[in-house]
């Protein structure tokens, strides 16, 4: 089982079988069917990819083969996971996965394989980040519920850095995401992406759809220094950027003119590859422009709600508007305080 890396899985995806001679279609090949002398014809097939590489490795390989910027790494592929943990829960019998990899030791092979293809990515710092089979899907798009882990600079701890990610696989949270899920869908498995590191002055998110209100225009969520706030929408200034307008006219405090120019033209160009409004975090490290990852807005036709009854549907028939709550907030208010008050307890806010 070889990690394969994100240019090979491009070459790969990308290419048919008479074309498939050069050695980087071939490794990939071989790493998706288990032969590069597969009759599989054309284009490798997206899902058998995705199976093997998860969904935001298969997303940055598509990337890579359309000539956008992405920080060059390697993935190991959901072939490692599957052999770990059944090594893992066969030598930890009445453990839960989470806490049978707590007690996970990686083989010398392993290790050895990791070392030499950490050593082919051109930087001192690296990138561990999760890529399962159903995330980044049409469906579901577990941002924020599996683990990355970033500035990794030796080998130990890239090691703990994977386990980490395979351990968030199995995240309360995580498991209870995908509610909606075919119960006839592929079980799910955990790949793992090493790339470079991006010692980024600015980084951030852009939806080139707005993902709440559904307008045509472009939201991006921008900091200073790395993104992971803005991700996990803790901070960052918040800029509208209308398609048809000059985006440099814009302004902001974290990005140049020509920096906002740059990403906005981007993320429509990404937007046109998938054909598909896009989620798209990037980065800027002296002044080049990095895509970390693109995924498809899960909630492609937003409802624009004025007002609703939600939560209070048992007791309200049709959603309230201004002039009911004006008169009935102050009665409901005080049965709020009559009812927590005969518990002891304060009324909520």
């Amino acid at each position: 089982m070889q990690f394969v890396t994100l240019e090979d899985i491009a070459a790969g995806l990308f290419t048919s079988h008479e074309d498939a001679t050069a050695s980087s279609a071939q490794k990939c090949r071989s790493a998706i069917f288990g032969s590069p002398s597969c009759d599989e014809a054309h284009v490798i097939n997206q899902k058998i990819c995705r199976t093997k590489f998860g969904g935001k490795a298969l997303n940055l390989a598509i990337l890579c083969h359309h000539g956008f910027n992405v920080p060059p790494g390697f993935v190991i592929t959901t072939d490692h996971f599957h052999a770990h943990m059944l090594s893992c829960l066969a030598e930890n019998p009445g453990l839960s996965p989470r806490e049978a990899l707590t007690n996970l030791t990686f083989s010398p092979a392993f290790v050895e394989q990791l070392r030499l293809a950490l050593e082919d990515i051109p930087a001192s710092q690296w990138a561990v980040r999760s890529s399962s089979t159903d995330e980044d899907s049409k469906h579901h798009s577990f941002a924020g519920l599996q683990e990355s882990v970033i500035g990794i600079d030796n080998v130990d701890d890239c090691l703990e850095a994977i386990r980490t990610v395979w351990q968030s696989f199995y995240a309360r949270e995580r498991l209870m995401y995908p509610s909606q899920a075919s119960l006839s869908a592929p079980v799910p498995a955990m790949a793992v992406i090493i790339q470079a590191y991006i010692a980024s002055e600015s980084a951030g998110v852009v939806f080139t759809r707005h993902p709440i209100m559904g307008s045509p225009a472009m939201l991006v969520n921008v900091s200073h220094g790395q993104g992971a706030n803005v991700v996990d929408g803790k901070a960052g200034e918040a800029l509208h950027l209308n398609k048809d307008s000059l985006f440099s006219e814009i302004q902001s405090e974290c990005l140049m003119p020509h920096q906002l120019n740059q990403l906005a033209q981007t993320a429509l160009d990404i937007e046109k590859v998938f054909e598909c409004s896009q989620d798209i975090e990037f980065a800027f490290e002296d002044n080049r422009m990095f895509i970390l990852q693109t995924r498809d807005i899960v909630n492609q036709d937003p409802k624009r709600v004025l007002y609703s009854n939600t939560n209070v549907g048992e007791a309200l028939s049709d959603a309230a508007t201004p002039m009911t709550w004006s008169v009935g907030m102050s009665i409901a208010k005080k049965g709020f305080e009559t009812a927590f008050g005969m518990l002891g307890l304060p009324a909520p806010p």
